[in-house]
Formats: structure tokens, sequence, C-alpha cells
């Protein structure tokens, strides 16, 4: 009997024992669950231009993440910007190690999203830790404002008489518009960045004047002939062949492509006929449609008072001639683009060309007004 006993009590540890690794393993299984993720971004807000960089870094060191999911929302829109899952350890283990930590690059911007609208968006990032059987740890949200910008910043130099030289010193006052998030004045190599804007810039932006054509009104917009700048002095004639010189020797050769009109400093530069503004953006740039193709360019401006889609009437001022980019003085370069192409603007502004070669041939389509 006694060692019946001992056998049966024995027997009965050992069950117990069993029991209460089972029921361990159970209590691991159903309830060992990871903990609330970390979630940092850098930057943890601001600006979205075209292509902006967010990096996200997603933190769970015990048990491990299960998923991590990034959307932009704005307004009723919500786009998935990246959407992770993992396959943590399961909740008995204590040997592996699941996936702790995870960074997430994200680039955000009209480039990325099509349809992005200007006005605030929100970067929602969720994160969610291991689960248990029964138990699931509450996700970590977290949400940065934005703000969209997608017209680039007006810019435009106050002061006058700039005498930069090499070795010396030169103090510039500028204005730059409400959507500006950065400015400031960098100095580098002069011939460089001169090239820069005057032969590779000039490449970009011809190619963006005829996208832009592209997208002209398929009607006349305009009924006079078109309108010069009243007062104005010649400063340069359309088509005039310029050679820059740097240093005794030439360094770049361009065609002007419009007229350089002055008046006085920061007079108002009226639209040359009825249109609706194609531009009104960059260096004191506006372009204004005048409908199938036909479109008015006015550079250089100081202040620009239209909007991009804003009609206008022939004199309407659309903003003040100023010394933006790389003009010399206060000026307004003005040029007619035919199909994105500049063409010669003193045949606009002649009524008698106009209704020779052009409304004479179009048979009463164009209504035309001397």
């Amino acid at each position: 009997m006694h060692r019946n006993e001992s056998g049966r009590i024995l027997t009965m540890a050992l069950i117990a024992i069993v029991l209460a690794g089972g029921l361990g393993f159970l209590s691991l299984a159903a309830f060992r669950a990871g903990s609330t993720p970390q979630i940092a971004a850098e930057p943890a807000g601001g600006s979205i231009g075209r292509k902006t960089a967010v990096t996200v870094t997603v933190t769970e060191p015990a048990r491990g993440l299960s998923r991590v999911l990034a959307e932009l929302v704005q307004g009723d829109r919500v786009e998935k910007l990246a959407e992770k899952s993992y396959a943590p350890p399961p909740p008995w283990s204590f040997g592996g190690s699941g996936t702790g930590s995870e960074t997430l690059t994200l680039d955000i911007g009209r480039d990325a999203i099509k349809g992005l609208k200007a006005g605030p968006a929100t970067l929602r990032v969720t994160a969610e830790g291991a689960p248990a059987w029964l138990r699931h740890p509450a996700p970590a949200v977290k949400e940065l404002t934005f703000q969209v910008r997608l017209t680039p910043p007006s810019l435009g130099v106050t002061s006058t008489f700039h005498f930069a030289r090499q070795g010396g010193s030169e103090a510039v006052v500028y204005r730059v518009g409400d959507s500006s998030v950065r400015d400031g004045v960098q100095a580098g190599e002069l011939l460089e960045n001169f090239l820069s804007i005057n032969r590779d810039l000039r490449k970009a932006n011809a190619a963006a004047l005829v996208e832009l054509a592209s997208k002209s009104k398929p009607q006349f917009l305009w009924s006079r002939p078109f309108l010069p700048m009243p007062n104005a002095k010649v400063m340069a004639p359309f088509a005039e062949a310029r050679t820059y010189v740097y240093q005794g020797r030439a360094v770049d050769h361009q065609t002007h492509l419009g007229f350089d009109l002055a008046v006085t400093k920061a007079v108002a530069v009226p639209a040359s006929n009825d249109g609706v503004v194609a531009l009104a953006r960059f260096f004191g740039t506006v372009v204004v449609d005048h409908g199938y193709g036909l479109q008015s360019l006015y550079a250089h401006l100081s202040s620009i008072d239209v909007k991009e889609g804003q009609e206008v009437k022939r004199g309407d001022t659309l903003g003040r001639s100023g010394d933006t980019g790389l003009a010399g003085g206060d000026h307004l370069h003005f040029s007619i683009l035919l199909a994105g192409q500049p063409v010669n603007p003193q045949e606009w502004w002649d009524a008698h060309w106009i209704r020779d070669r052009v409304v004479r041939k179009l048979g009463g389509a164009l209504r035309f007004e001397d």
C-alpha cells in the first residue's frame, strides 16, 4: 500500500506539473501580446511640394511588428502610400525575434500622388504589434499635418544698383510670396550659375511654353489689336543676337525672342489683349492665353496681380515691371507666342497686319475691331 500510495502521489504531481505547464503555455499563447509600437517621423509636418520625402520609423522591441500602414488623407480621399506585414514569432517562443524596427521613406507630393490639391493634408501612420490568441495590442496611430503647396513661390528683388564682383560684397533686398517655405541668398561660381540660368533654364522654359500652348482654349478670346506697353521705350528689339562675355571671352550666345520695354520703375503692366491667365508664377512671369495657341508673355515682373485661370481684359493690370531673373534693370520683357514659339510682336500690334494676314483668311470666324 505504501508503494502504491507513493506512486499515485507522484503521478498526480506529474499531472499537476503537466497541467500547470499546459496552462502556462495556453496563457502565453492567449495573452502574451506585444506592446504598442512607437512611431516617429521626419519632418514632423511642414509643406509638401512636387516631391517631398518623409522618413517614418516604427519600433516595437518586445515581440516585434505585425503590420505598418502609411496613408495620405486629403478630404474624402485616402491614398495608400505603403503597407507592410510581418510574421512575428509565436507568443510562447522566447528564443526567436520578430521585426522590431522598420523605416519607410515616403515620397509624397504632386509627382507621386496624382490629383493632389493645394491645402492641408494628413499623413496617417498605423502600426500594430504582435498579437496573441485572445489579446491584440492597441494599434499605434500617428497623424502629421502638412500643407500642400503646388504653386512655386513668387520672388521679387526690391533693391537696385547691384554690383557683384569677385571677392566683393553686396546687399540685396527681396520679397517672397506666401507659399515660400524657405528662402535665402546663396553665392557660388558666378559663371556656372549664370550659364545654368541663361542656357539650361531657357531651354527648360521653352519646352514648358510649348506644353502650355497645347492647353490653349480652342476659341478666339480677343477681337482687337494687341496693345503695346504705353509710353514705353524699346530697350531691345525682337530677335536681337546677344553675346555674353566673361573675363574677356565669349561664354554664351542667345537670341532675344521678345521686346524689352521700359517706362519707370514698377510701372503697371497691362494685358495686351483679352484672354485667360495661363501662368502666373516663377520669377515674375505671366502668360495670357488668347485662344488657338496664341499667347502673350510678360517677364521680369516685380509683383503679380492676377491668378492662373483668371479672365482678363485688354488693358487690365497684370502686375508691375521689375528686374527679376537676369534683368539688368527695371523693364518688361514682352513676347508673343504661337504654339509656344516666339514670334514678332510688332505684327500683332498692327491692326492692318492682323486684318490682312489673319481676319481676311478666316471668313468671319474672327470678329475683329480696329
